[in-house]
């Protein structure tokens, strides 16, 4: 089973601090994404939130400084029902490798690892995604380059014994870049994701096309990075954009290939549906 957890701030109460009203957006479709097929999850944020988010499987918590969310977090991932996989994203302000928090405080990422790491079983699998300016990748050392993961050394480095994919995106000024239709990076993630679990393939191909194609790391980045530009054109962005580093990084040398469980109904592994003579990955 897996479990989602949503960390978003708009920092509606913090001065000298822009404000991200924007971030609601990211949440709710972020949130449209993971409640089709995670089994459970909770939403942590400074501002009240919709009555939509909240069912017996789907908690809220409304923090307001560092004490909060870090209540919050740990009684999310203390409160699972026997899962072994998680998501979790979050979108606000970033800065020196960490999230802004609504008081102003620092969560640095790292940090944030420790906690999942002493909070989730043995041998979980983590799909951490940040949407953020200045994330750094988390204390883990091996980075996605071109076709495989490589060791690249990094402070704050601790061993886990679970398994972590990290994914974000920034420009070269490790900024993030943020429209009236919520980030794009979030946009074009989503957008990549469905995208990639709708394919079709011929039965013949199913194995192959799955590990070496439709799930290859490589191909998705470069999926997400084509829908960046697209999004970048059809909102007229293009002053000062220059471009966006999508950063891969993992805990440990993992297979290039984005885990089967990510966006997946059927979280073991895909169904597969005859149709007019080839198959639906569902």
């Amino acid at each position: 089973m897996v479990k989602f957890l949503i960390i978003g701030f708009e920092y509606d109460k913090l001065e000298q601090t822009s404000r991200l009203p924007v971030i609601r957006i990211d949440i709710k479709n972020f949130f449209n994404w993971v409640r089709k097929w995670c089994s459970s999850g909770d939403i942590i944020t400074d501002y009240k939130i919709h009555k939509i988010y909240k069912n017996l499987d789907h908690k809220y918590y409304y923090c307001q400084d560092r004490k909060d969310t870090i209540n919050a977090i740990f009684s999310s991932l203390s409160n699972s029902k026997g899962e072994n996989k998680y998501i979790i994203y979050f979108t606000g302000h970033g800065k020196d490798k960490g999230m802004l928090l609504p008081d102003g405080s620092i969560m640095y990422f790292h940090t944030l690892k420790k906690v999942i790491c002493g909070m989730v079983p043995p041998q979980s699998e983590i799909f951490v995604m940040i949407d953020c300016c200045h994330p750094g990748r988390m204390g883990l050392n091996y980075v996605f380059s071109k076709t495989h993961f490589v060791f690249k050394n990094e402070e704050n480095i601790e061993k886990s014994s679970q398994k972590f994919f990290f994914l974000t995106s920034f420009n070269y000024q490790e900024r993030n870049i943020i429209t009236d239709r919520g980030s794009l990076f979030t946009n074009s993630f989503l957008r990549a994701i469905k995208n990639l679990n709708r394919s079709e393939i011929d039965k013949k191909n199913i194995q192959s096309y799955i590990y070496s194609k439709n799930r290859n790391i490589e191909r998705f980045c470069s999926k997400i990075r084509e829908f960046m530009k697209y999004d970048v054109r059809d909102m007229k962005i293009q002053s000062g954009f220059v471009g966006q580093e999508i950063v891969f990084a993992s805990s440990h040398n993992l297979d290039p290939i984005l885990w089967l469980w990510i966006g997946n109904k059927n979280n073991k592994d895909y169904s597969f549906v005859k149709s007019k003579g080839r198959i639906v990955i569902h």
